[in-house]
């Protein structure tokens, strides 16, 4: 429940009794180090994302007018908060960026959607799954596109058993089914760039890799080495935690993309097309602890 971008970092103010308490978001200013509460209208918070600029967007409900489960839009500058969309279902795990807000509506039985709301002309667009299918993860905003996981439910077991990705061009909003090919046990949530989407695929034997699809020639051209269980991007730097499973331990790795195409004995295919550097290791401890606390850190000295 905490995000940074830009000059800020956000996060949600937890109270002893939330029933009654004011929710609040509490956001630190990087450049001048000045801590301040921004109190939310009526309701209680959830997810909290920015956009690098001037915007908070959240998940939560307003009581005061009868909104619950929805995203809202809170404005830093003029300290506003507007609800950007109002239906019976949960609206959820908003992300933002590039002038548009995207977040996953979890609808009745299993046909989670996704929509787009454009910040320019305040329009939407929902991508509705086809049947037997669901937009089951949260979406993310890179690179010029929304790119999103489709599950498709097995009857017999209730999981999946094939997740496609899906890339909806911004502002066209051009929808493409990436060509990958079958689904490992666990494919992770996308992520893009703009040249490049990116997501781990973990096997049977407990190993993973990130896989590399190359948006112009629409084709996997291969996997960076280095395991991802979880991943996220931002410009050219991915970030991906690797997971030691005979020691316990779980680390987070930084790699950096230069987007000049060059070779070099032990690279793989997808690291020589995306000028991949060597990775290195910014954080270790135990099976999943420190890790969002030591990407914070890694962000906030790369903003």
């Amino acid at each position: 429940m905490m995000d940074i971008s830009g000059d800020h970092i956000a996060w949600k103010i937890l109270r002893p009794d939330e029933h009654t308490a004011p929710f609040v978001i509490g956001l630190y200013t990087i450049s001048t180090g000045s801590i301040e509460e921004l109190p939310v209208d009526g309701g209680t918070i959830g997810q909290i994302v920015m956009d690098g600029g001037d915007l908070i967007a959240f998940s939560g409900s307003d009581y005061k007018q009868s909104v619950k489960n929805t995203i809202f839009l809170y404005s830093i500058v003029n300290r506003t908060q507007q609800v950007l969309c109002k239906q019976s279902v949960y609206q959820i795990e908003p992300v933002i960026g590039e002038g548009y807000v995207a977040w996953r509506t979890t609808g009745e039985g299993y046909c989670d959607t996704i929509t787009i709301y454009s910040l320019a002309d305040h329009s939407q667009v929902t991508l509705t799954p086809p049947d037997g299918a669901s937009y089951a993860h949260p979406p993310s905003v890179g690179g010029g596109m929304v790119v999103a996981s489709l599950y498709y439910k097995d009857a017999q077991t209730s999981g999946p058993y094939k997740v496609e990705i899906v890339a909806t061009t911004l502002p066209g909003m051009e929808k493409t089914t990436l060509a990958l090919p079958e689904t490992p046990p666990h494919r992770s949530p996308p992520h893009s760039n703009g040249d490049w989407i990116f997501w781990s695929e973990r096997y049977t034997d407990s190993s993973s890799r990130v896989m590399v699809y190359d948006i112009k020639t629409g084709t996997i051209i291969g996997t960076i080495a280095r395991s991802g269980g979880n991943l996220d991007i931002d410009s050219n730097h991915l970030i991906s935690t690797d997971i030691d499973e005979l020691r316990g331990g779980s680390s987070i790795w930084l790699t950096t993309l230069t987007g000049e195409e060059h070779s070099s004995p032990g690279k793989t295919t997808a690291e020589s097309r995306a000028g991949v550097l060597p990775a290195s290791i910014i954080g270790y401890g135990v099976m999943g602890a420190g890790i969002a606390a030591t990407a914070v850190l890694w962000k906030r000295g790369n903003k």
